[in-house]
Parts: structure tokens; C-alpha cells; sequence
């Protein structure tokens, strides 16, 4: 019966959660006939160019295309030109989330822009998701050269990953806490895994180096290691980290997901995603 509820329980997380990411192929504005439906019915939904919300058919591309001919109704941005605009010969994107880091996000964007010159020089950029910081830290990365900023409309981790991803524009984008739990000098551990064309590398906390006092006795003891084991149980994916917040993922890979959690659910759910779309997964231990 336990499990039996974790398994109802993650399907009606991940598959009707309310808070409904932008679609990145498909932009469909709101009908008449939408606005008589309570809005958590079809979730929420967001232009990735204008943020403008979007309530109605968002995944119905041939909907789309006779309505708005693949446009959004309110900025008129192209799918098509979405699509290629978000693509470059960059190889990698490093997107720090953010959320009233004044004292660590310079320390952190440092860190991240100094691995990205020693690993992928020429070829890397950072890009910080703001999540409405209200500290002061908006005033700081605003006069830091050499970053993207991203202002996301939507509160929560998972969608500050997700306006960061969406943004990016390398062939792959690894993720790490503005906090500096996670060094990006992790970067050299992910590099060499990029041969094999990999959609998602975890960073394992469990099998790299914790220092001591970073992470709380039942977090590392108990909580991690359970939903770590129910994951491995359920969808048989070998992880051993499940709230890493060090991952890389290949974006191309990551806009077939359809992610739709914005709180720390989103992290679970990019492993389960993973999983059912049998995504090629690779793990590496980290500090």
C-alpha cells in the first residue's frame, strides 16, 4: 500500500502538477472558451519571450499553427525562431539560480566563469536565473561583466532552472547553488564524459567528498539514501544522489521532458523524466 501511494503519488506530482511550465516549442495564447475554466484545470503556462500567461492548449501544436500560425498572440515571436535562437556552437551553459545571495553570488559567478575558462575556453557562458531577489544582489550582478542575467516571472527553484535552461544557449547546461555548496572546479569531473553524448550527468555527493558539517545527519543519513532507493526501485534509474544540486543535462534532451514542477520537486522529477524517456545517464562523484 506504501508503495503503491508513492507511485499515485509522483504520477499526480509530475503529470498534473498545477504550476505548468512555458511550452519552448509550442506558444498558444488563452481563448474565451479557456477563461470559463478554473485555471488550475490545464495549469499555467508562460511566453518564454514576453512571460505573458498562457492557460489554453499549449502542447496542441496544430491548434497553434491554424490559430497564430505557431506565434505567441502577445509579443508574435516565431516557434521557429525560438527554436534557432536558443541553439548555438557554444558547448556549455553554467546556470546559477539565485534567490537573496548578496553575500556569496559574485563569489560563486567568480568561481563558475573561472572553471568555464580553464575547461571550455571561448566556448562556455554563465547565465544567473534571478528569482525576484529583494537583498541588494540584483545591484550587484547588474555591474558584473561577463554574465547573462535572467529575471524569471515564476518563484521557485525548479523555475529558475527552467527560465535558465530555457535561455541558455549551449549544447549542454550544468547547474550549481549560488551559495557555493557546490565548487564548479567539478566542472574538470563532468568534461570528459561529454565523448559519449550524454543527456543527463549527476553529480554524487555520496560517492565524492562531503566536508563536514555541509550536510545536515538525517539529510545524508536518512532522507537522501530512502528517496534514492525509492527512485532506484520504481524507475530503475542508478542513482545514488537524488537532491544533487550539481547536474548537466543536454538541452535538447532536457525540451523533451515537458517539466512542469517550479519548487524542489523539479529536481526529482528531471531524474524520473530521465528515466522514463530512457535517457542516456551517467553519474560522477563530486565535492
Amino acid at each position: 500500500i506504501f508503495i503503491l501511494g508513492l507511485c499515485v503519488g509522483s504520477f499526480l506530482n509530475v503529470i498534473i502538477y498545477r504550476e505548468t511550465f512555458p511550452s519552448t516549442k509550442y506558444q498558444v495564447p488563452s481563448t474565451k472558451f479557456a477563461k470559463w475554466l478554473p485555471s488550475w484545470f490545464f495549469g499555467r503556462s508562460y511566453c518564454d519571450y514576453c512571460k505573458k500567461q498562457i492557460n489554453w492548449f499549449d502542447n496542441i501544436p496544430l491548434l497553434s499553427y491554424l490559430w497564430l500560425h505557431g506565434k505567441c498572440r502577445y509579443c508574435h515571436k516565431s516557434i521557429v525562431h525560438l527554436q534557432s535562437a536558443s541553439m548555438s556552437k557554444m558547448i556549455l551553459s553554467i546556470v546559477i539560480p539565485c534567490l537573496n545571495e548578496k553575500d556569496t553570488i559574485i563569489a560563486a559567478v567568480k568561481d563558475a566563469q573561472k572553471y568555464a575558462k580553464i575547461c571550455f575556453p571561448g566556448k562556455a557562458e554563465v547565465i544567473v536565473a534571478d528569482n525576484g531577489s529583494t537583498d541588494g544582489t540584483l545591484i550587484k550582478l547588474k555591474s558584473t561583466k561577463g554574465i547573462r542575467l535572467i529575471k524569471v516571472p515564476v518563484n521557485g527553484y525548479g523555475a529558475a532552472l527552467h527560465w535558465g535552461i530555457g535561455n541558455a544557449r549551449g549544447k549542454y547546461i550544468i547547474f550549481g547553488d549560488a551559495d557555493l555548496s557546490y565548487p564548479f572546479s567539478n566542472l574538470k569531473n563532468f568534461k570528459p564524459l561529454l565523448n559519449q553524448e550524454p543527456d543527463l550527468i549527476l553529480g554524487s555527493r555520496l560517492k565524492g567528498e562531503i566536508q563536514k558539517g555541509a550536510m545536515p545527519f538525517l539529510h545524508r543519513y536518512l532522507g537522501t539514501p530512502f528517496l534514492t532507493w525509492i527512485i532506484r526501485i520504481l524507475y530503475q534509474l542508478p542513482t545514488s544522489d537524488c537532491n544533487s544540486g550539481m547536474r548537466l543535462v543536454k538541452k535538447s534532451f532536457y525540451l523533451h521532458l515537458n517539466m512542469r514542477n517550479s519548487g524542489m520537486e523539479w529536481a526529482s522529477e528531471l531524474l524520473l523524466k530521465t528515466a522514463l524517456r530512457k535517457g542516456k545517464y551517467f553519474e560522477i562523484p563530486i565535492r
